[in-house]
């Protein structure tokens, strides 16, 4: 980070999307917006996972996860089941967005993640500065 930069709402987001161009407007808007001092993307949740495993420790661990929902062969309610066993066993808090887009969607798939206690805020694809604002 730049040392003469602003101070960010948060220290660390991970962005999890599998189309590379929905991970560069979020990193875009994120960056230009000064809303997390370190960003981590990934486009798989296997990945996304690993990366939560080695990075546990609460300097480490995301304040925030953006999660696009259709990640790979993997979808968001797979990478949710298996957060909150991650966050259950290591007593996690971390707060996940989820960056939904509404064309494709099972609605099984949506009551199941719209749902869930860890998602915080969902926000239609793609991320805009706005949206961003929403996020407290």
């Amino acid at each position: 980070m730049d040392t003469n930069s602003p101070k960010g709402r948060f220290n660390k987001v991970l962005v999890i999307d599998e189309d590379e161009t929905e991970i560069y407007i979020t990193n875009r808007i994120i960056r230009t917006t000064y809303f997390a001092d370190q960003i981590v993307a990934t486009s798989s949740i296997s990945e996304a996972m690993d990366y939560l495993r080695q990075n546990k420790s609460p300097g480490d661990f995301p304040d925030l996860i953006f999660l696009g929902i259709n990640v790979s062969s993997l979808n968001g309610t797979d990478f949710m089941k298996q957060y909150s066993q991650l966050a259950e066993q290591e007593k996690l808090s971390g707060r996940i967005v989820w960056l939904r887009n509404v064309i494709g969607m099972e609605k099984s798939d949506f009551k199941k993640i719209n749902s869930h206690p860890q998602i915080k805020f969902i926000i239609e694809k793609p991320l805009t500065k706005e949206a961003l604002q929403t996020i407290v």
